[in-house]
């Protein structure tokens, strides 16, 4: 029986000219029984060649998205080798949709990054940094903004990203999701420039970045940013969807400290 499964994001108008790439390709989208699905992903990431190798970029993407489900990423054991051909593809300019075939701009990079969301190292940081300054799309942003959170999980965080974020986070000419983003991949780097760029932004008249601004200073920055914290808390909405955690923030704050409250 032939299964169809959902194998790629970006790249379903797209066909190789190889024909062994393309019945590889195939393969994944229907596990046919042409070739091994196993054999099929590794042809693709192996070929050397920008668009087969973004196609499997997105399968791995796919596979890890499944994981969360608890049926496992049966592609994990190929985690380096993806995290290493991701690498590549964003070393080069990102494809035009109307060269690769894809449904949107920088559809390379989109795919790469969206492999490193969970593979993503601090060595990685001034790459997608690179990425960010001029993203091909909404969708590189998106991704670009994922995979750095991921890079910041470090005791040193890269200070070029860092910067390249502030700045999307800081630029009132950006969409308000854009600098939303931006300003919430920060909060995975706990850094005093963090807590300084956080409580700039929750000055802003943007209530959405006002709200993720406060929940940025509540998850790390409560010794030096409380009394702003909790200003913002006693007018919050219960409706504001990060009412929660900023609640839950200032409780476990308060069990910590009750010398101070």
């Amino acid at each position: 029986m032939i299964i169809s499964r959902v194998t790629t994001y970006y790249w379903n108008p797209a066909r190789l000219d190889a024909p062994e790439l393309e019945t590889a390709r195939q393969e994944l989208e229907t596990s046919a029984g042409a070739m091994g699905w196993d054999e099929a992903f590794l042809a693709l990431l192996r070929s050397g060649q920008t668009i087969p190798v973004s196609i499997a970029l997105d399968t791995y993407s796919n596979e890890e998205a499944t994981a969360r489900w608890g049926f496992g990423n049966p592609l994990e054991r190929h985690a380096e080798e993806v995290l290493d051909r991701a690498r590549d593809v964003l070393r080069q300019p990102p494809m035009p949709a109307v060269d690769s075939g894809a449904v949107k701009d920088g559809a390379d990079h989109s795919s790469a990054l969206g492999a490193m969301m969970n593979l993503a190292r601090p060595e990685d940081a001034d790459l997608i940094a690179a990425v960010l300054r001029d993203p091909a799309s909404s969708e590189v942003h998106l991704t670009g903004c994922t995979a750095a959170g991921r890079a910041l999980w470090t005791e040193e965080p890269s200070p070029v990203l860092i910067e390249v974020l502030s700045g999307i986070a800081l630029d009132a000419s950006r969409p308000t999701d854009e600098r939303n983003h931006a300003l919430r991949t920060l909060g995975s780097a706990e850094t005093p420039l963090v807590a300084e760029i956080a409580a700039r932004i929750a000055q802003t008249e943007d209530a959405k970045l006002r709200s993720t601004a406060i929940v940025v200073l509540a998850r790390a920055h409560l010794d030096t940013h409380r009394e702003l914290v909790e200003r913002f808390f006693g007018t919050c909405p219960p409706t504001d969807p990060n009412y929660p955690d900023i609640r839950d923030y200032l409780e476990e704050w308060a069990e910590d400290h009750p010398e101070q409250t």
